[in-house]
């Protein structure tokens, strides 16, 4: 068998029918669909088991206990019998060309294949209100690429966290005994690190091949996570580590990871500012100061080159440990994602 696509289910009853039907869509036929169900506690397990009734192709597991998405995907992995690996998201969906497309730039020797992402923004009547193409730049290996200067387009693309715009090769995986961690954030990242630092063979492809759902209400304040900027620390740290092991850390390189940590600083504080938080501004002042501090982020300061007026601003300001400042940005991301989506998207870029 040549492809395995592997689907968590936990709460997307709603969406789990369109999801599976964009994967029977193909038009290549030799394919499996596994169905991971993790103790959704919604109607998703019976429609799971109806849908393999309807289609042979489809198999379904049943897990005893939630233990969230990665380790869903790793259960999906110890049953998985294709070649290649595709993990999908329940309340996504993929293009019906997807494997015609990945198909012919997939060999015995591609161990990643990357591909784009078309980002999906509904409203709350779960209208698509506008939509975002993630398109890298196409690149391989095979033609003298490295991982880091992949790795570095990648995110420059804003497409190298996911896990679901990827073609794995199962042999590969397990080789390198490479699974999903389980974290309240970024287990996608740490995975495709992890998969990066195994120094894979690598190809990309421009086209937008996964259908990304987002909601276009949604803000960094809705989203609060008091682990956010330890595990921001953690994922710099990697790509440091990542880009030093591959003699890669040349000035722009370690300029680009570092003002990514800045953005996630910037980011930890819009989440502060979270009802559900509860913190008072005060208290966002001294977490502030403290993330100001931390020498994770005193190295990114050391080593980011800023460009523009803005960069040189922040930079600066948080050399001083201005923590006010940090509050000012914050409230105006937040204002930005409220007020106005396309000068928020015009922000979070530069």
């Amino acid at each position: 068998m040549k492809y395995s696509f592997i689907v968590p289910v936990y709460g997307t009853e709603r969406y789990l029918s369109r999801c599976v039907d964009s994967i029977l869509a193909q038009q290549e036929t030799d394919f499996e669909v596994l169905l991971v169900d993790d103790c959704s506690p919604d109607g998703a397990p019976a429609l799971c088991d109806e849908l393999a009734r309807r289609d042979g192709r489809i198999r379904v597991i049943h897990k005893e206990k939630n233990e969230g998405l990665g380790f869903a995907r790793n259960t999906g992995l110890s049953v998985a019998a294709g070649d290649y690996v595709i993990f999908v998201d329940s309340d996504d969906t993929v293009s019906g060309e997807l494997l015609a497309v990945c198909g012919p730039r997939l060999t015995g020797e591609t161990d990643l294949l990357v591909f784009g992402v078309l980002c999906e923004y509904e409203d709350k009547a779960e209208n698509i209100e506008w939509t975002e193409a993630l398109s890298p730049r196409e690149l391989s290996t095979a033609k003298g690429d490295t991982p880091a200067s992949i790795f570095i387009a990648l995110n420059e693309a804003r497409v190298f966290p996911f896990a679901w715009n990827k073609v794995y090769r199962r042999a590969f995986l397990e080789e390198k005994a490479l699974l999903f961690e389980s974290t309240e954030l970024i287990e996608d990242f740490l995975f495709n690190i992890a998969v990066f630092s195994a120094s894979p063979t690598v190809e990309t492809l421009s086209e937008p091949l996964y259908h990304y759902r987002r909601h276009a209400f949604e803000t960094l304040v809705s989203r609060y996570s008091p682990a956010f900027f330890e595990l921001a620390k953690r994922k710099y740290g990697l790509e440091r580590d990542f880009l030093l092991r591959e003699n890669a850390l040349d000035e722009p390189n370690a300029s680009f990871i570092a003002y990514s940590h800045i953005k996630h600083l910037i980011s930890a504080a819009v989440r502060n500012r979270c009802e559900k938080a509860g913190l008072s501004v005060g208290r966002q002042k001294e977490l502030a100061k403290a993330m100001l501090r931390d020498p994770v982020t005193k190295q990114a300061l050391a080593e980011f080159r800023p460009a523009g007026a803005k960069q040189k601003l922040i930079a600066s300001e948080m050399q001083k440990e201005n923590a006010a400042f940090v509050l000012t940005l914050a409230a105006g991301a937040d204002l930005s994602q409220q007020k106005a989506v396309g000068l928020f998207k015009k922000y979070i870029r530069k």
